[in-house]
């Protein structure tokens, strides 16, 4: 018998297929003026807006700045934000000089970006639903030039791949 810890988070019972649908770009945003930041050390003594406690932001920044061997000491960090909005627009104003952000959010505010991951967004569907009309039609719409233009426009997001199963119970 397997040990219970070491079970895959989908298991082979399940009624389910894994749908790629896509990859977006989280990084650094930057300050309009700020310079000599192009990777995560490069924030030892600069002004960094944290995410609360906890969120996925928080949780992914503490993870790249223990791998890169930055302490959230080495850095002043300012007032927590509460969303990728309101730290982006605390850097557009000057308050901080980074925060980890989406790049699309980045590119709507014409701040300079510093990737560092390519998160990936994959669906998790019932495998019947899968084939029913509203998940093709939803897939359909998703495999759209109309899709593609509006990704390319946001920035930071690729669809390669959109829709191959990369999963099926």
């Amino acid at each position: 018998m397997e040990h219970p810890q070491r079970r895959p988070l989908l298991w082979l019972d399940q009624n389910a297929v894994l749908v790629r649908f896509a990859t977006r770009a989280r990084g650094l945003v930057l300050g309009q003026s700020i310079t000599g930041i192009t990777a995560m050390p490069d924030l030892r003594g600069r002004r960094v807006v944290p995410r609360q406690p906890d969120s996925g932001s928080d949780v992914l920044f503490r993870q790249l700045a223990d791998r890169a061997g930055l302490a959230l000491s080495d850095m002043v960090l300012t007032d927590i934000a509460r969303t990728e909005t309101e730290a982006v627009q605390a850097v557009a104003r000057g308050e901080a000089d980074a925060t980890l952000g989406l790049h699309s959010v980045a590119q709507d505010f014409g701040l300079p970006f510093v990737p560092l991951i390519d998160e990936r967004f994959d669906l998790l569907v019932n495998r019947r639903a899968w084939f029913e009309t509203p998940m093709q039609r939803l897939m359909t719409f998703c495999q759209s030039e109309a899709m593609a233009t509006r990704a390319e426009r946001m920035g930071g997001y690729d669809l390669t791949g959109l829709g191959t199963v990369r999963w099926n119970a």
